[in-house]
């Protein structure tokens, strides 16, 4: 048994406790039926692991300071969020107890069962939110702690028609909201042609990690105003008073895909008030060109480009 601070109750656990180095209650797992007071409503944590999504048995985590972290759940259940009742299998929560992250299926992926089980079980969701109705199946649902929608992570092969900043476009893995509702980024299904500054980019980053969908190839100011694209098909060539060119282009490595080709390093633009910064690699150094230094143009690739160097835009599946 362990005490369960926040609802002076115990919990039924396995010998597996994770401490913190104050002895409090890091992560342990449930093997007992309970019910867990929450803001989200009363529920029952995973205590069972008797079918093929529930190959181990995931563990309740604690703030330091006892207040529950996140609820791996028995079953789907109604959970009460700040958009209206969500039936889920994991609930994350804020150190107040607000609802931080819902998600609706929680099976463990695995050799006997696939995304694409997983994804037959997901049911979409319509979220009133930037003035319309989205419908589509999720991940996740993230909340800001006083209660608006932070952002919508999609389940890969989920497209849904948006409108943003830019215009209408197909979103793919991820959507991120501002406090008050505004887009804050997205991620274009498509390669798309977006006119900036420089002129045409083209969005788009082929190694998006669909997990959390907070961070994306198009991200806005909350005016609207473009900050930052993420490309893998355009250039920058920047030309200084003297007449001298710098050229940024993506990066290129081996393919993920195992085989011979190269593929392209998304690359990073973004949109400061008196210039650009580009970045080549994720984690790389920077390169900043003023509009008072440097007339700055973008470049597009071509095709017979990609095909002569060899490169690779997608694995073959």
């Amino acid at each position: 048994m362990v005490p369960c601070k926040p609802y002076a109750s115990e919990l039924s656990t396995s010998n597996n406790i994770e401490l913190y180095e104050n002895g409090s209650v890091a992560a342990c797992s449930i093997v007992a039926p309970c019910i867990v007071e929450t803001q989200a409503g009363n529920l029952t944590p995973q205590y069972s692991t008797d079918d093929l999504r529930k190959k181990t048995l995931q563990a309740v985590s604690f703030y330091r300071s006892g207040a529950l972290r996140s609820l791996p759940l028995e079953t789907q259940s109604p959970v009460l969020t700040p958009i209206g009742e969500i039936v889920a299998e994991l609930v994350t929560f804020y150190e107040s107890g607000a609802v931080k992250r819902v998600f609706p299926l929680n099976g463990k992926l695995s050799g006997y069962w696939g995304e694409d089980d997983e994804v037959s079980l997901s049911e979409s969701l319509t979220i009133e939110i930037a003035g319309s109705n989205l419908t589509a199946r999720c991940i996740n649902i993230s909340f800001y702690e006083h209660g608006s929608v932070e952002s919508i992570t999609l389940w890969p092969k989920e497209n849904v028609l948006l409108k943003t900043p830019i215009g209408e476009m197909q979103i793919r893995t991820g959507i991120k909201f501002s406090h008050t509702g505004k887009i804050l980024s997205v991620e274009p299904a498509v390669p798309t042609s977006v006119e900036t500054s420089i002129g045409k980019v083209t969005a788009y980053d082929n190694d998006v990690v669909g997990i959390i969908g907070d961070n994306n190839s198009l991200v806005f100011s909350e005016n609207g105003d473009l900050r930052s694209i993420t490309t893998m098909h355009t250039r920058v060539v920047a030309t200084a008073l003297n007449g001298k060119k710098s050229e940024v282009s993506p990066a290129t490595r081996e393919s993920l895909c195992g085989n011979e080709d190269k593929e392209f390093v998304p690359m990073v633009i973004e949109f400061l008030s008196k210039g650009i910064r580009v970045t080549t690699e994720p984690g790389g150094s920077s390169r900043t060109f003023s509009y008072d230094e440097y007339d700055i143009t973008s470049q597009t690739y071509h095709s017979e480009l990609e095909t002569a160097l060899g490169l690779a835009s997608s694995c073959s599946m």
